[in-house]
């Protein structure tokens, strides 16, 4: 698929960020990796962030995760300001609602792949018969059904990519983002996990994407353009 799909929001902000920015300190030396951030994204979009490398963008997607909290500016996910919550309460939050897709895979190497996709779901608690049922689910949707007692060290970077896909969707949450999902892989795992995001996307995900590739930018409804840890172009804005 080359064209862009049309971008069909549905519903309410899911993610609202306002005037964020990020600033890490090392050694006493300041970098201002985000600067004044003001995205939102409805749900039902298919949203992808662009930019060169260094701009910002990786660190914009961890904020809207809450695997990294902002220096200033406000996050708002599926309702809820996270400004006031502590470690334990973004933690919750992320897991009910974000599903993360790592460049890098981040699969657990002495688990299956049955186990690293009902990760968190057991962390939220759920029943050994619901989670078989979820993950015999999610991994069907990606095609990765046969090697669910496999370890990620059996496979290949396409299917553990798949895998982590499995794992982002298992809990069947309301936000899926990715981090360079092709970063790893050769040209046929990349469009294959990008048809994977356009099925579940054609299913109602709201999706938001990190890529430096205009082949799979161009996939998305909605295209923002960072430069400098700032927003340089947003078609909504």
């Amino acid at each position: 698929m080359e064209t862009s799909m049309e971008l069909q929001a549905t519903g309410s902000d899911v993610i609202r960020l306002t005037d964020v920015g990020k600033v890490f300190l090392a050694d006493d030396v300041e970098t201002r990796a985000l600067s004044h951030v003001s995205v939102s994204i409805r749900e039902g979009e298919y949203v992808a962030i662009g930019g060169p490398s260094g701009c910002g963008k990786s660190t914009l997607l961890s904020v809207m995760g809450l695997l990294d909290a902002p220096t200033s500016g406000e996050v708002v996910i599926c309702g809820e300001s996270t400004n006031t919550l502590g470690q334990k309460g973004r933690a919750a939050l992320r897991n009910r609602a974000i599903g993360y897709v790592f460049q890098d895979f981040n699969l657990i190497g002495d688990l299956t792949v049955f186990q690293n996709v009902e990760l968190p779901l057991f962390y939220r608690g759920v029943s050994a018969a619901r989670r078989r049922e979820s993950v015999d689910a999610a991994l069907e949707k990606v095609s990765m059904s046969h090697r669910s007692r496999h370890f990620p060290g059996q496979l290949s970077g396409g299917q553990q990519q798949r895998v982590a896909v499995a794992r982002a969707i298992v809990g069947e949450p309301t936000i899926l983002l990715a981090d360079e999902p092709t970063g790893n892989l050769d040209s046929a795992n990349a469009e294959a996990v990008m048809e994977i995001l356009d099925r579940l996307h054609e299913g109602g995900a709201t999706i938001c994407m990190v890529t430096h590739d205009p082949r799979y930018s161009n996939r998305a409804g909605r295209v923002i353009d960072m430069f400098d840890g700032r927003v340089v172009m947003d078609p909504v804005a």
